[in-house]
């Protein structure tokens, strides 16, 4: 799967103050798709220090597992930091890769409750995800053995009508299939955000972000 990201991140201003000079078993690393945002509420909510430059809004799976799979690096005060030596001091990696590979090839307007994608197209992503997700955990694991990975699921933040709502739910679930079968890997755990949208809608100051960070505060120190 083609992406025009650049593998060398550049350094978001927002997460300059969560990189200091790290011990052994003092940060996390985020991978995947996260925002400059949600990646400052998960530091600060689990009271930890966070290397958050592997990271962006929609990063898709195929972009994760080549950052892991090629060592790319991001650059700090002039000074090169590749992936394997930020991997191998940290303790917990937090995975978000959920539905960004599906969206682009998906129709979808809400407003007129339209959803349509190829079924067989799908099943091809499914197994091209499943591909990346394996191997960037393998690539992980290989680095450092003994960090916790953590996968969050997939979700639907749509509001769709029925047949649709229940539709959509069900990419979801094949999503979530590949991941859960991820958690027979060492040290690998799986995180469900399938009822983001029920509680969210039901708790009108709970937004996305505070709903992930919920979900995460058994990981902190």
């Amino acid at each position: 799967m083609k992406t025009k990201r650049r593998l060398l991140l550049l350094l978001a201003p927002l997460l300059l103050t969560n990189l200091t000079s790290c011990d052994k078993n003092t940060y996390f690393v985020p991978l995947g798709d996260f925002s400059d945002e949600l990646v400052l509420k998960i530091t600060n909510s689990l009271n930890r220090k966070s290397v958050g430059y592997f990271a962006h809004s929609k990063m898709q799976s195929g972009e994760l597992f080549k950052i892991v799979d090629s060592n790319a690096s991001y650059y700090l005060d002039g000074k090169q930091h590749p992936f394997f030596s930020v991997a191998e001091k940290a303790d917990l990696f937090i995975i978000n890769v959920g539905i960004q590979d599906f969206l682009p090839s998906m129709t979808i307007d809400v407003s007129k409750n339209i959803l349509d994608y190829d079924n067989d197209l799908l099943e091809k992503q499914l197994e091209v995800y499943q591909y990346h997700i394996y191997h960037t955990i393998e690539g992980i694991s290989d680095i450092n053995s003994k960090a916790e990975i953590v996968l969050l699921s997939a979700y639907n933040d749509y509001l769709f009508e029925k047949p649709e709502q229940i539709l959509f739910n069900s990419v979801i679930r094949q999503i979530n299939n590949e991941l859960i079968e991820m958690t027979e890997l060492k040290n690998v755990k799986y995180i469900s955000l399938v009822g983001i949208n029920e509680e969210i809608y039901q708790t009108d100051a709970l937004d996305v972000n505070d709903y992930i960070v919920k979900s995460l505060e058994g990981y902190r120190l």
